[in-house]
């Protein structure tokens, strides 16, 4: 068991009503008991893993770089719904508290898979002199050059980046900045 699911079993609990039916919920006639309910969240967390993966469902919790996801009242209403068919009004706000914990276990071990994360440029030796090394990208060409006593600079495309830099690497890891910046500021996170 890993820890999302351990902390979803912990905090997801049984309502008062799967307690005194031994663990079977009477509305949905779902298990509730340790191993079935654990069956249930991997069952629950593999399915939304497999079709945001696969295009089938959208990722409507994945944060843009660097937030987090804030579990809203809609959030855990629209979960309690699912989750409890029958009489959800009343257990939400009995377990509100639980089940916001359990949703954000759920949505921070989710987050780390899911970051976007630009590829490293791929260098090699330039065939355009007086250029040392060369990356191309879908978006333009990467060059960097050695200026003598100016450092070495980098160009973007005909655009002359930044120079002045120690070595080739400090050079490319400029450009690599750079290229990141330009694929992440196109990227933008959807609202329904």
């Amino acid at each position: 068991m890993n820890e999302t699911e351990r902390y979803v079993l912990q905090y997801g609990g049984m309502c008062r009503d799967c307690a005194d039916e031994n663990g079977v919920c009477p509305n949905s006639r779902m298990p509730c008991g340790t191993d079935q309910r654990l069956a249930v969240v991997r069952h629950t967390l593999a399915a939304l893993e497999y079709g945001v993966r696969n295009g089938f469902i959208e990722n409507l919790i994945a944060p843009k770089q660097g937030e987090t996801i804030k579990i809203t009242d809609e959030m855990i209403e629209a979960f309690g719904n699912v989750f409890w068919p029958v009489n959800a009004a009343s257990k939400i706000d009995g377990s509100r508290d639980d089940l916001r914990l359990a949703l954000e276990a759920a949505v921070s071990a989710g987050q780390e898979s899911m970051a976007v994360k630009v590829k490293p440029l791929e260098w090699g030796r330039s065939v355009m002199p007086p250029f040392i090394a060369s990356a191309r990208t879908p978006v333009g060409t990467y060059h960097v050059e050695s200026r003598g006593a100016n450092g070495w600079w980098w160009m973007f495309s005909g655009m002359l980046g930044d120079e002045g830099h120690a070595s080739e690497d400090d050079a490319k890891a400029a450009a690599q900045a750079d290229y990141e910046n330009r694929i992440l500021s196109a990227i933008e996170g959807t609202e329904e």
